[in-house]
C-alpha cells in the first residue's frame, strides 16, 4: 500500500488482487451478477460503492491492471477536542 499526498489531494493506492487480474474495465463492478450463488454485498457492490463515494467527495477510484488508487481531495481540519 501507497500513500501520497499532493498539491490539495490524497492518494492511496494498493496492489491489484490477482483474483481480479481477468476481468477488465468496467466488468469489474458488475462481479456480483455472474453468478446466482454470489454474496448480495459483494466485491462488485463494495467496488461501486468506493467509486460513488470518491465521486460525491470529489475524488476518483482508478483500476489499472497493476493497482487500485483511490483519489481524495485532502481536507485540512482544526485540532478536535473532545465535545462536553
Amino acid at each position: 500500500m501507497q500513500v501520497n499526498a499532493d498539491a490539495g489531494r490524497v492518494a492511496i493506492a494498493f496492489d491489484r488482487p490477482e483474483a481480479l487480474a481477468a476481468y477488465t474495465g468496467d466488468t469489474l463492478f458488475d462481479l456480483d451478477d455472474e453468478h446466482e450463488d454470489t454474496a448480495l454485498l459483494g466485491t462488485g457492490f463494495a467496488l461501486r460503492l468506493v467509486r460513488n463515494i470518491a465521486r460525491e467527495l470529489g475524488g476518483t477510484l482508478a483500476i489499472t491492471p497493476e493497482a487500485v488508487t483511490v483519489e481524495l481531495p485532502a481536507m485540512v481540519t482544526k485540532s478536535l477536542e473532545q465535545a462536553r
